[in-house]
């Protein structure tokens, strides 16, 4: 790392993970793997921007570290556009053909508060983070209406991970699963 570089990085605010063992650094080895392959395109947008990936040569005291931007915004005072932008996210994901396996797992009681999985940038805009668990994955898309009870039929060959997360956020948007359903602009 040239010095211009680290000056460069203590300039902005970042958001380090690290790791100081071995199962946890292929972790963050996989992360990084997935942010190469597939979400470029969505880094800065969708996800926060993955600045770098270090890892330790010294395989007997595993050590590595991801530096991403930092992201610590304003939680959206509207649930509901925060649950459009939180599936619109989602949906973004899986069109570059990542599964992150771990949405919806988080939920917390507070409806401002979905998932432990969902950040806001600085303008209050949803980010997906920690790809630790992500997958690589053929999306065959959802219906953005399963939740609002779409037939068994339409709902046969959907995501999984999609289609659960519509339910869940939608009954947390709605407070019932029959009604709930997708606003998209």
């Amino acid at each position: 790392m040239s010095l211009d570089h680290a000056e460069i990085l203590l300039q902005e605010a970042v958001y380090v993970k690290w790791a100081f063992d071995a199962k946890r650094v292929e972790a963050l080895r996989d992360e990084a793997a997935i942010y190469a392959a597939r979400l470029t395109p969505l880094q800065g947008t969708v996800v926060p921007r993955l600045v770098g990936f270090y890892e330790s040569v010294d395989h007997a005291n595993p050590f590595a570290l991801s530096i991403f931007e930092h992201c610590s915004g304003p939680v959206l005072s509207d649930y509901a556009e925060y649950s459009r932008q939180y599936m619109m996210a989602a949906c973004a994901l899986h069109g570059v053909g990542v599964s992150h396996n771990q949405l919806a797992l988080g939920l917390r009681g507070d409806a401002r508060f979905v998932d432990r999985h969902v950040i806001a940038d600085q303008a209050g805009r949803v980010r997906i983070v920690d790809f630790t668990r992500a997958t690589l994955h053929f999306c065959p898309g959802a219906p953005l209406r399963v939740a609002g009870g779409a037939p068994a039929e339409e709902r046969r060959g959907c995501c999984d991970e999609l289609a659960h997360l519509e339910i869940v956020v939608g009954e947390r948007r709605t407070g019932d699963r029959a009604t709930g359903r997708w606003l998209l602009d």
